[in-house]
């Protein structure tokens, strides 16, 4: 367990970069690693279910990953219930925004799943994979005071690393939704915030003026290109939705279909799998700096 005061918090994507300090080393690594809300619930059984649809995916770099059911549509015991009498389940469909800060939309839905659903984007609300995710590609904890922007951006940085997202086809979890979740804020530094900016910024290769900052062991990946997820998306990350040009009407969206159905290869020549990334804060020495911040 991680402790911070509420002094010390700078918003969640800072919080989640803490994540690998809780993973143990050598052979005592975690095999699964799940990241939630605070304002979340489980359903009967969800540790066992969450291994069962991850191997469903029969993928080793499969990540469970939507905004959750709504707390107040499962049972009280926390036990599933099939909506609209067809297991429909949340999936995100679509992004907006730019200028390096792109944010999901409302999940869409999707039903009748008998296993998991092959999706395009990453959410915070849940994250359940194999613990190398949370080692070789975790949250940035230089994101300090980022919400809108911090998960396409380590969506961005999971998918090219070689990672896939999935919609579960039951729910494992419940969300707290709007008011019933609570209230709760984090001391704002606009110095911090800018920083945080800058970085998502240099992400996706854009450089300001000032020195640029070091984004070793949170870049993007090599196994797949950024350009590859920008046409699975239909999203670019500093210009918004993808567009094109329409006689007599002008620019329109060219939006991508919600159903994913075919899985995207690595590029040939990328680093084989099940071994740490070269270029992952572990390799780089940027875990080591972390603890040493944190625990100072």
């Amino acid at each position: 367990m991680y402790r911070m005061t509420v002094g010390e918090a700078k918003g969640p994507a800072y919080a989640r970069g803490r994540q690998p300090m809780l993973l143990s080393e050598g052979a005592a690594f975690e095999d699964f690693c799940m990241q939630i809300d605070a304002h979340t619930i489980f359903t009967p059984g969800w540790d066992e279910k969450s291994i069962e649809e991850w191997a469903d995916t029969d993928n080793e770099y499969a990540v469970l990953s939507t905004y959750p059911t709504n707390a107040a549509e499962l049972e009280k015991d926390g036990s599933p219930v099939s909506a609209n009498n067809h297991w429909e389940m949340p999936n995100i469909c679509t992004a907006n925004g730019g200028g390096g800060l792109i944010r999901n939309d409302q999940a869409a839905a999707v039903a009748g799943l008998t296993r998991p659903a092959l999706t395009k984007f990453w959410a915070a609300g849940l994250s359940f994979s194999r613990c190398h995710a949370e080692r070789d590609v975790p949250a940035d904890p230089n994101l300090m005071h980022v919400f809108t922007g911090e998960e396409f951006g380590r969506g961005a940085r999971l998918w090219t690393n070689g990672y896939d997202f999935y919609s579960p086809a039951r729910p494992l979890i419940g969300t707290w939704y709007g008011f019933l979740k609570g209230n709760g804020i984090w001391r704002h530094d606009n110095t911090e915030a800018e920083i945080a900016r800058r970085r998502l910024k240099a992400l996706w290769g854009q450089r300001d003026e000032e020195p640029s900052p070091d984004m070793r062991g949170y870049e993007l990946g090599t196994r797949r290109s950024l350009e590859a997820y920008v046409n699975l998306t239909g999203v670019d990350p500093m210009l918004g939705e993808v567009t094109t040009f329409q006689p007599g009407v002008g620019m329109v969206a060219m939006p991508t279909p919600c159903a994913i159905t075919k899985w995207t290869p690595w590029r040939e020549g990328s680093q084989a799998p099940y071994h740490a990334v070269e270029g992952s804060p572990a390799s780089v020495g940027k875990d080591v700096e972390l603890r040493a911040t944190a625990f100072d």
